[in-house]
């Protein structure tokens, strides 16, 4: 089963030039391997194997790979001496797209362990005074200091 769906793909695609009704097996196979590939460098992606565990940007983004791919070969003939420039804006965007992943300037905020980077840091928080009342010596652990409802 693929990590990306047949809708995300033809959401690339123009309708009246390119409408995919499945997926064809090696060449999806093919986009997958590319994308996850070049993700294990940062992520464990060995549990990404359907659309429902897989990251929604990693499914767009494989899907976007995929129907440049679909897009080039289709009109391949036509491009007698030119580019096509669709399909292979296509690959350069899901390519520039895995690129910020890669470097963190795009989130997977649907990781089960994702943590926004700009959520601020509170201290103490409720890990710490638990930590203080079951191991009062631990650098990390701290009192309570006050609760709600308390006179000051």
């Amino acid at each position: 089963m693929a990590i990306f769906s047949v809708a995300q793909v033809n959401a690339w695609l123009d309708p009246t030039k390119a409408v995919i009704s499945s997926l064809e097996t090696e060449t999806a196979s093919a986009a997958e391997q590319h994308i996850l590939a070049s993700l294990e460098t940062r992520f464990d992606t060995s549990t990404w194997t359907t659309t429902g565990n897989t990251p929604e940007l990693v499914q767009i983004c494989t899907a976007m790979y995929y129907a440049g791919n679909i897009y080039r070969r289709s009109y391949s003939e036509d491009l007698i001496g030119g580019t096509d420039n669709y399909g292979d804006q296509l690959m350069g965007d899901a390519t520039n797209l895995l690129r910020g992943i890669l470097d963190g300037g795009q989130e997977l905020r649907d990781l089960a362990d994702y943590k926004n980077p700009d959520e601020p840091l509170l201290y103490p928080n409720n890990t710490s005074t638990t930590l203080y009342d079951t191991d009062p010596r631990n650098k990390d652990a701290t009192p309570q200091v006050f609760a709600m409802n308390q006179v000051f």
